[in-house]
């Protein structure tokens, strides 16, 4: 089964039409609207990740490690 090639549209047909008129415009909603939410995820775990970081950091100074040892010990995650 051969696959239907989609439609390219500019930013103005895009931009200019209402919801609903157009499948092809609405898929493209939709997709726009994951990628925003994949996006706001993505940038949630990046949050967590440097939180995480920054308290291995603080863990291994208070241990007593040099700044620069916690460092390379942190780049080894």
């Amino acid at each position: 089964m051969e696959r239907k090639k989609d439609k390219v549209i500019s930013m103005n047909e895009f931009n200019d039409s209402k919801p609903g008129t157009s499948p092809t415009l609405e898929r493209a909603r939709q997709n726009l609207d994951m990628l925003m939410a994949s996006l706001n995820i993505n940038l949630e775990f990046e949050k967590i990740k440097a939180k995480l970081l920054k308290t291995r950091y603080d863990a291994l100074i208070s241990e007593g490690f040099e700044k620069e040892q916690a460092i390379e010990l942190c780049k080894k995650i």
